[in-house]
C-alpha cells in the first residue's frame, strides 16, 4: 500500500461506470501461457458459479428415447428426446449418414433466435441444411431446441426467469448450457460417435452457446461460432445472460477459452462481427499464440446481415472437413437440395403431449429448486474436513459472486492500492486518522477511519462494517464507540 500526495478520487467510479452488454471492451494483455492457464482456470470456475453449476452436478448416464425416424437416399433424422435432468428434456433431431461405415463425427447445433427455431430455413439461414449436409458428409448433427422453442413444452416461455430463480440456478442459460453438456455426454457414449471428434457450430444465440460449452467440455473438440463473438455486444437475451456473468470478463475472453482447439470466428459485415479481422481475431490470436497454435485458428466475414447463411455455412462446411474428415475440400460446395418437409414430420412432440411424469411450468421450477436444495443441504458438516470443504466452496462461491476474491498480491490485481492519510485527533482512546483508499486503474474510493492506540503500535488489526457507514460504530462525539 502506497501513500501518495496527489488528490483521492472525490466520487467512486463504480457509482458511475457500469458495465453493460453494448460497451467496448479491450482485450487484457497475457503475457505467459501460466499468466492465461491461471486466468482460464478461474474464468471457468466463475462461468460455472454464475450459472449454478458449481461444483457440477452429476451427470448419470442420459436416457434417450426416439419417437420416430424419417429416412432419406443417404441420411436419415431420428426425432429424439433426452432426459438432462431428472424430468426435464433436451428435444431435436439427429442427422445420421445413410450408406456410410462409422463411426463418425457428432456435431452439436445449437440454434439462435430464428422464429422457427431448430427448423427453420431460410436464406438468412437454415439450421436443417446445415445438418443435412453434414449427415451427407459423413458426420452426426444433433440439432436442439433451446428452451421454450418447438418441443421444449416445459418452460412458459423462452424468455421465462426472475431473481429468485436465478439465486437458485435456474435460468435459460443455465438450463441450455446444461443440456449442451448432457447432449455431448449422450453423443460421447453412442457406438456410432467417435467421442474424440464430437465439435458444435451455431449462430447468434447458438454462437454463444457454442462458445459457452466449448469453455466448459474439453471433449468438444473443434468450434465454429457463427456472428456473436464481439468485442462491442455481449448478447441480448436472457438464455445468453445471468447475473454476474460478465461483471468480470467479457465475450471474446470467453471465446478465448476454446484454446488450443481449432476455432472458426465466421462474422459479418452486416452485424456486431463486422471489426473481427481487426479486434477479435487478433485478440484471440495472442492466447492461440501462447499456445504456438496459430494455424487452429482461423476467420471468415461474409457481405450480409446477422446470419447462418449458404456463404457462412460454405466455410463452416470446410472447417469441420479439415479437423474431422482429413480434408478441407470434403466441405467446398458441399449443399444440394434436400426434401423439405413440413414443421411438424419434423417434431418429437407434433401434438404437444408429453410423456407421462412430465414436470411442467411451476411444478419443474419447484423440483429443481428442491434438488438444489438437497444439494446444498448434503454440504453441512460433520466433521472437520467436510466443514472445511464447506469453508472453501462457500468462498470460492462468495468470490465469484461478490466480486471479493483476495488478490495474491498487488501485481496480480494489476494495479497499485493508494492510500491518503490525515491525522485527525488524539483522544484517550488513542489517535484518529482519516483514510481513504483507491486504485488508480479502477477509480475506486473506499473512505474510512484509522484507529491506532495511543503509542501507535498495535498488536493486531480489527476491520469494522457497519450498514450505516463509520456512524454506525462511532459514539456521540464521532469518537469510536463501545
Amino acid at each position: 500500500m502506497d501513500s501518495v500526495t496527489q488528490k483521492p478520487p472525490t466520487v467512486d467510479a463504480r457509482y458511475y461506470t457500469i458495465r453493460h452488454g453494448d460497451m467496448p471492451y479491450e482485450f487484457p494483455r497475457y503475457a505467459t501461457l501460466e499468466a492465461w492457464e491461471r486466468r482460464a482456470a478461474w474464468l471457468r470456475e466463475h462461468l460455472l458459479t454464475m450459472m449454478g453449476l458449481w461444483p457440477m452436478p452429476e451427470r448419470p448416464p442420459v436416457q434417450a428415447y426416439v419417437t420416430g425416424t424419417l429416412e432419406y437416399d443417404d441420411y436419415y433424422v431420428d426425432k429424439v428426446y433426452l432426459e438432462s435432468w431428472p424430468g426435464f428434456y433436451c428435444t431435436g433431431n439427429l442427422y445420421r449418414p445413410r450408406g456410410k461405415q462409422g463411426p463418425f463425427p457428432a456435431i452439436l447445433n445449437p440454434h439462435g433466435h430464428w422464429e422457427r427455431g431448430r427448423l427453420e430455413h431460410q436464406e438468412l439461414g437454415s439450421i436443417r441444411a446445415r445438418c443435412i449436409t453434414f449427415a451427407r458428409m459423413g458426420m452426426m448433427a444433433f440439432a436442439y431446441d433451446m428452451v421454450g422453442y418447438n418441443d421444449s413444452l416445459q418452460v412458459p416461455t423462452h424468455h421465462f426467469g426472475n431473481r429468485q430463480g436465478a439465486l437458485w440456478g435456474l435460468t435459460p442459460l443455465a438450463l441450455q448450457t446444461w443440456n449442451s453438456l448432457r447432449v455431448v455426454d449422450w453423443l460421447a457414449g453412442l457406438a456410432e460417435v467417435d467421442p474424440e471428434r464430437i465439435g458444435c457450430t451455431g449462430a447468434s444465440g447458438g454462437g454463444t452457446q457454442t462458445f459457452m460449452l466449448t469453455a466448459l467440455e474439453p471433449r468438444v473438440r473443434v468450434v465454429a461460432p457463427v456472428n456473436m463473438i464481439s468485442a462491442h455486444f455481449q448478447g441480448g437475451c436472457v438464455c445468453e445472460n445471468a447475473p454476474g456473468l460478465r461483471t468480470q470478463t467479457y465475450n471474446v475472453e470467453i471465446g478465448a477459452l476454446a484454446a488450443p482447439r481449432p476455432l472458426l470466428m465466421v462474422s459479418a459485415t452486416g452485424d456486431w462481427t463486422v471489426n473481427t479481422p481487426r479486434v477479435e481475431y487478433p485478440a484471440i490470436l495472442s492466447i492461440y499464440a501462447l499456445y504456438e497454435a496459430e494455424d487452429r485458428l482461423a476467420w471468415a466475414q461474409v457481405d450480409a446481415p446477422h446470419n447462418y447463411n449458404a456463404a457462412s455455412r460454405d466455410h463452416v462446411y470446410r472447417w469441420f472437413a479439415r479437423w474431422f474428415l482429413g480434408d478441407e475440400e470434403l466441405g467446398r460446395n458441399a449443399e444440394r437440395d434436400f426434401v423439405v418437409e413440413p414443421d411438424e414430420r419434423m417434431r418429437v412432440f407434433p401434438t404437444g403431449q408429453l410423456p407421462t411424469g412430465t414436470l411442467v411450468g411451476h411444478e419443474f421450477g419447484r423440483a429443481f429448486i428442491n434438488a438444489a436444495q438437497r444439494r446444498l443441504d448434503a454440504l453441512m458438516p460433520k466433521t472437520v474436513q467436510e466443514l472445511d470443504h464447506l469453508q472453501s466452496l462457500t468462498r470460492t462461491r462468495l468470490e465469484h459472486v461478490l466480486e471479493a476474491r483476495w488478490p495474491e498480491s498487488a501485481q496480480e490485481r494489476g494495479c497499485q492500492v493508494q492510500a491518503w492519510i490525515k491525522a485527525l485527533k488524539k483522544g484517550p482512546h488513542g489517535v484518529e486518522y482519516s483514510l481513504i483508499l483507491s486504485r488508480a486503474e479502477v477509480g475506486d474510493r473506499v473512505a474510512g477511519t484509522l484507529y491506532l492506540p495511543p503509542d501507535e503500535s498495535p498488536q493486531g488489526w480489527v476491520l469494522l462494517a457497519h450498514g450505516a457507514g463509520r456512524a454506525g460504530v462511532q459514539d456521540a462525539f464521532g469518537g469510536p464507540g463501545e
